[in-house]
């Protein structure tokens, strides 16, 4: 893993820019992080999340902001007990008329479940971009900045400063490819999970959930 900084000096270094003539600190940070967009479903967060609790005769509960895909649901008992597993759950996912789209677990709506008690989740989240030159993430270092120097081409050429033009959608373009290719070699491996109904356990392909495939930019 790499500090925002780190990668960010790196970036420089890759872009011969090392005189800051050609970008500034706030448009290699933007760069950085839009790679970091990227990055999911390749790498992500493994996660826990426990603000919803149980309400009467409600079965539609919404994930945490970050969640992107439900590996696990558990439901609290008492203090003593802790969590139990749930069975009988799902994960729905919708896109608001902006194009935002929320994640909702739905439970069982054939069983009662005690109001008050805590829902834990776990979820994959999509890596978070970087807030400070502290920060660091889970996305490869090579991945990154071969998607920010694509970025960053691309900046050039949607601003007109770009000297040719051509030469700059070459280097846009192979950068791009070089972050497709680490895609493929260094993806994590997706936690196993099944979504539990009363017709039985059905395994789900996480990657048919809108929103949820990583984007491919050309030029």
């Amino acid at each position: 893993m790499a500090t925002r900084k780190v990668l960010r000096d790196r970036l420089r270094r890759k872009m011969r820019d090392l005189e800051q003539a050609r970008w500034s600190d706030d448009e290699l940070n933007d760069a950085i992080n839009f790679a970091i967009g990227d990055a999911w479903p390749s790498w992500f967060e493994l996660k826990q999340g426990t603000s919803s609790t149980v309400a009467s005769n409600t079965f539609i509960y919404t994930l945490p902001t970050d969640a992107r895909w439900v590996t696990q649901v558990w439901l609290e008992q008492s203090s003593s007990q802790g969590y139990i597993p749930l069975t009988n759950w799902r994960q729905s996912a919708s896109t608001g008329s902006t194009g935002t789209i929320a994640y909702y677990l739905y439970l069982d709506n054939n069983n009662s479940y005690e109001a008050g008690k805590a829902i834990k989740v776990i979820y994959e989240a999509a890596p978070p971009e970087l807030a400070n030159d502290t920060n660091n993430t889970v996305v490869p270092t090579p991945f990154i900045l071969a998607k920010a120097a694509m970025y960053l081409y691309e900046m050039e050429v949607n601003s007109g400063s770009a000297l040719d033009t051509s030469i700059v959608k070459q280097q846009l373009q192979w950068n791009q490819q070089i972050a497709e290719d680490i895609r493929v070699r260094q993806s994590m491996n997706h936690t196993i999970s099944h979504i539990h109904t009363d017709m039985g356990m059905t395994a789900v392909d996480m990657l048919a959930l809108p929103g949820v495939v990583g984007k491919v930019r050309a030029i």
